[in-house]
């Protein structure tokens, strides 16, 4: 009996949820949360917090959101929750030892406040604050526009790893490792470790590498990075001896008189030339390049329980030079190769875009595409200044898009989505000029994927 009632519970419960209205964007959960073994050990990872960055055609952030829930209230400052961002408690309840399912079910569906308390790394620092959303189920009005096409499921997008391995060099050869079992997220500083007989170089190597929300720090580091290179160089040399050859160059043909038919003769002569190859020494020089990048945990250093060094991640780069050119500058690669390198590790992270293409709002006048019939609200046309009755007669500032408006009239402007439009219209009996702007704005979001 006691099953059954709780079965029933949680199938009302599902309903309730439902009833209480989906997610804009298509999420699912007001916080995506993920669970790592490298990161925040027995803590839940936020991994997604819905935040957008909105840029325009121009390059420039036009706005930020967080699409599902807005910041109440929060320690003394703007606190709004971040990826990478650790939960510590919700509503006043430790979170320590949750599964993803227990948070969404503690959190999802929700319309009153939550509260949750949330620990970041930044800037050699853990800071820990309380911080107060409330879930959000109405698309942002700036956004609205976009209507059923607002989507972000299907955005698509490819790791640092995968865009760093698209960058190396052919013959090039890039291995990165890292201790699943250790906490990089209590790393917050770090120092070099140099033995090498030319350090100046080793640490112009090193300022290369991205130590993410880490402070360099000489008292005390939690890691310690460490290098090692090698420029192997051999030069060959090959005799080439010798060589000659005969090519025909050509013939001539020439009239010649003959004293025994009296006649004029036609003679042709081959042209021939001798070429001399070889008889000279071919030098080639060959590198094979090595970089080692690792970090040791410091903490561990000292411990003379183990027998190896106490390693968390460590990072390789191996290239072989074929006919290496004379000015060929090995400290450059080294320093090229180091900027591939990420710490703490990053490899769930994922950046993602979309372009998303407003509407323009415009119904034309059956009889004459030119004339507006109608403007939806809020739409890009009603932004623009746009009004029922415009005609349009003329566009500006591009040549083939003014061509296709003489045939398609305002239908034109879908063809416009990229661009920013100068359209000549005729109002009340009167020509003006008005801006339309571009109708396609780029979202980005990075946030982690998977779990371990």
């Amino acid at each position: 009996m006691k099953k059954i009632f709780l079965f029933l519970l949680l199938m009302l419960n599902s309903l309730l949820v439902v009833a209480q209205g989906s997610l804009p964007g298509g999420f699912e959960h007001i916080i995506d949360v993920g669970k790592y073994s490298d990161w925040g050990q027995g803590y839940l990872t936020i991994t997604d917090n819905h935040f957008l960055s909105v840029i325009d055609d121009s390059g420039k952030h036009r706005e930020y959101y967080h699409l599902t829930f807005s910041v109440l209230e929060s320690d003394g400052e703007y606190f709004a929750p971040n990826i990478g961002d650790i939960i510590i408690e919700v509503d006043g309840e430790s979170a320590k030892a949750w599964t993803k399912e227990q948070f969404y079910s503690k959190v999802d569906g929700r319309h009153d406040t939550i509260t949750i308390k949330i620990k970041r790394k930044d800037e050699g620092e853990i800071l820990e604050r309380t911080v107060r959303i409330k879930p959000e189920y109405e698309l942002s009005k700036d956004l609205k526009p976009f209507g059923d096409d607002f989507t972000l499921n299907d955005i698509t997008g490819s790791t640092d790893v995968q865009k760093r391995k698209r960058t190396l060099q052919q013959g090039t050869i890039f291995d990165e490792r890292k201790d699943d079992s250790f906490d990089f997220f209590t790393c917050t500083k770090y120092n070099f470790l140099i033995t090498s007989n030319n350090p100046l170089l080793d640490k112009d190597i090193l300022k290369e590498v991205y130590f993410s929300n880490m402070k360099q720090d000489d008292e005390s580091p939690d890691l310690l990075f460490t290098i090692a290179r090698d420029a192997d160089e051999s030069i060959s040399s090959t005799y080439i001896p010798p060589t000659s050859r005969t090519v025909n160059i050509g013939s001539k043909t020439r009239t010649e008189y003959n004293y025994i038919t009296r006649q004029n003769d036609y003679v042709t002569t081959q042209k021939n030339k001798t070429i001399y190859e070889g008889g000279y020494t071919h030098e080639s020089k060959t590198l094979d390049l090595f970089l080692e990048i690792a970090a040791l945990d410091v903490k561990r250093i000292n411990d003379k329980s183990i027998t190896y060094p106490p390693i968390v991640w460590q990072a390789t780069v191996k290239r072989h030079v074929s006919n290496a050119a004379d000015d060929f500058d090995t400290g450059k690669n080294f320093g090229a190769w180091a900027t591939w390198m990420i710490l703490p590790p990053d490899d769930r992270y994922i950046r993602k875009s979309k372009t998303l293409y407003a509407p323009t709002g415009i119904t034309c006048n059956r009889d004459d595409s030119k004339i507006i019939f109608s403007i939806e609200p809020e739409s890009r046309a009603e932004k623009a200044g746009l009004k029922p009755g415009d005609k349009l007669l003329k566009i500006h500032n591009n040549k083939e898009l003014n061509k296709s408006a003489k045939n398609n009239g305002w239908n034109a402007l879908n063809e416009s989505r990229h661009m920013h439009i100068v359209a000549e219209i005729q109002r009340d009996g009167k020509k003006i000029k008005l801006d339309v702007p571009s109708m396609s704005i780029k979202i980005q979001r990075k946030y982690c994927i998977g779990a371990k």
